[in-house]
């Protein structure tokens, strides 16, 4: 059996304790905000369950999208997807396993690629290692008959509402996976968000 499937159970087991919550705040506009977790956090708890592992991962850019938007008043946005393939490596046998992960940003300056990368290499570090992101020790949602968490659904978001994200997305500091994650969106405000993308 390959020790590198063994290490990213150790990880797992590091990390499932804890977990990785959305401890920080940023504002949507006009008084709004949403809960997110950054790629520092990410870092600072899986880096000691890696490194206590003797596990490394190694990031390779597989593909990757730019398309320019164009805004009012002659300025643009730059909107990324990335495809990353990630490959663990065990320090102790050199048994490898790879994997890949999705990144998308929407930046209006230089930084949609550092967005995308990191998105990518969160996301693909939550599936493999199974991360929690509040810990097993979240007893408000979960259902103890059955030891499943409980799924949060989706808001209905209001136009006004929408208007605002797709602001705080033309400037970078929302991005179109997570309106997609938290919010339920009607078919006219998907039309409306692939408009303004220019898809």
């Amino acid at each position: 059996m390959k020790g590198v499937f063994k290490k990213i159970s150790q990880v797992t087991a590091a990390l499932r304790v804890e977990g990785i919550g959305k401890d920080r705040k940023v504002s949507a506009g006009a008084g709004g905000s949403y809960a997110f977790r950054g790629i520092d956090d990410v870092y600072c708890h899986l880096s000691r369950a890696l490194v206590s592992a003797g596990l490394v991962i190694i990031p390779k850019v597989i593909s990757n999208d730019l398309s320019i938007i164009e805004r009012d008043g002659g300025k643009v946005s730059r909107h990324v997807v990335l495809h990353v393939e990630f490959t663990l490596i065990d320090t102790d046998d050199g048994s490898e396993f790879t994997g890949s992960g999705y990144g998308e940003a929407l930046d209006t300056s230089d930084k949609a690629f550092g967005k995308a990368a990191s998105y990518a290499y969160k996301s693909f570090c939550f599936q493999a290692f199974c991360i929690p992101t509040e810990g097993d020790n979240d007893t408000e949602n979960s259902n103890h008959a059955a030891g499943v968490p409980k799924p949060k659904e989706k808001q209905k978001i209001t136009d006004e509402r929408f208007i605002k994200a797709l602001g705080a997305i033309s400037g970078g500091s929302f991005t179109v996976l997570q309106l997609r994650t938290q919010f339920e969106l009607s078919a006219e405000q998907e039309e409306q968000l692939r408009h303004t993308l220019g898809a």
